[in-house]
């Protein structure tokens, strides 16, 4: 590499497999990774991470042990839930990736989100671990 040279990359937006959440959602989730202002990734225009759906508990079935099927062993990840006859969704980041061994971990670069009104970003609040 050429020193102070910058590197040429594209990055792909995330695939949305969605009804819940919005392009948008994955500025505030990618930006909050990266502790940055809420809209940061907004506002620069990428996001320099690739977001997959690994589990849909109404398509894969809503089971402690489906769930580890699908999301164990995959890295980070992002678990999201609506609230029924709400607009409501929360969730939570988790860095470490998820495993069966029954053994506790520990990381200060998770956090917890809630939006009040799924369409309304604004409404995000999030809190991050001590």
């Amino acid at each position: 590499m050429a020193p102070n040279n910058k590197l040429n990359f594209v990055i792909q937006p995330p695939r949305l497999y969605s009804t819940v959440i919005k392009r948008q959602h994955f500025d505030i989730y990618a930006s909050r990774i990266d502790k940055k202002d809420t809209l940061y990734y907004n506002d620069i225009g990428h996001i320099p991470y690739e977001f997959n759906l690994l589990y849909r508990a109404s398509r894969d079935g809503n089971t402690p042990a489906i769930f580890h099927e699908k999301c164990d062993n995959k890295g980070a990840t992002i678990v999201i839930a609506k609230i029924n006859n709400s607009e409501q969704i929360y969730g939570g980041y988790n860095p470490l990736q998820w495993d069966s061994s029954d053994s506790y971990k520990s990381t200060k670069n998770s956090f917890i989100f809630s939006f009040k009104y799924r369409t309304d970003f604004q409404s995000a609040k999030v809190g991050y671990t001590l």
